[in-house]
């Protein structure tokens, strides 16, 4: 995560400075450290004794479950599935790129490195068990695929075909996923209002919620100490903070 917020924070600060060969390597190089954050994921999920133990010592505190929930190099497996949600997209769109281009047979080789490490990243996202994050990536993936078929970006037929295909696997992946192999914290998505989880967040919503309402243009700003005294140590909702902090405005800069 660090590595990536740098890189960013160079882009901004540096911007058209950087060469593009610099700027390729570096974004290959986050790619690479994202792959073998999301193998580690997979490895923990699989319990293999030094990933489980001695690395996972060395980040989180969560020991107890991280063969369960692996969270790889972060502290939290929801910020895993977050973090590798950017070069899933990434990894995508590459594949996309060349695939549109009209040459993939010239570029087979790309792009099937492209759609495996796609795989790679899904696949760490998936053993996380982040539901939040899961169905984030599917409404993120409905608003790209809606943007692709206004876009021009490639022949009009091969986009269509592409976006056909893609949606089916995403929709089938997610079917196995939840409802045949029940994976994790994702197959209790086959009753999230039995899910405990989603019940304590639903009781702690609904005690911010009126607060919310008491100041929704302006919010009560940076501290904490309203929703606190209501009880609430913590809202659970990116959404729903933001709203509480800063308002209608916040709530909209969060979302943009």
């Amino acid at each position: 995560m660090i590595i990536w917020i740098a890189y960013l924070g160079l882009v901004i600060t540096v911007a058209g400075n950087v060469s593009v060969v610099h700027a390729k390597r570096t974004i290959l190089l986050l790619i690479g450290l994202s792959a073998g954050v999301a193998v580690l994921a997979v490895l923990q999920w699989l319990n293999v004794g030094v990933t489980t133990e001695a690395i996972a010592s060395l980040y989180t505190n969560r020991l107890d479950t991280v063969a369960r929930e692996p969270t790889a190099t972060l502290q939290n497996p929801n910020s895993l599935a977050k973090i590798l949600t950017i070069p899933l997209f990434f990894s995508l769109a590459q594949a996309y790129r060349m695939v549109a281009g009209g040459s993939p047979v010239n570029q087979l080789k790309s792009v099937t490195l492209w759609l495996t490490l796609s795989l790679v990243f899904a696949t760490g996202i998936i053993v996380s068990g982040g539901r939040s994050v899961v169905i984030g990536i599917v409404f993120g993936f409905a608003i790209v695929c809606l943007l692709v078929l206004a876009s021009r970006v490639g022949d009009k037929n091969i986009r269509y075909k592409i976006i056909a295909g893609a949606s089916v696997s995403v929709l089938v992946g997610l079917f196995l996923v939840v409802f045949t192999f029940e994976v994790g914290r994702l197959a209790n998505l086959q009753n999230p209002l039995q899910d405990g989880s989603l019940q304590e967040r639903l009781s702690r919503w609904t005690t911010v919620w009126p607060l919310v309402l008491e100041r929704p243009f302006l919010g009560y700003g940076p501290s904490s100490t309203v929703r606190v005294e209501a009880g609430v140590t913590h809202v659970d909702s990116g959404y729903l903070s933001w709203w509480y902090h800063y308002g209608v405005v916040g709530l909209i800069a969060y979302l943009l």
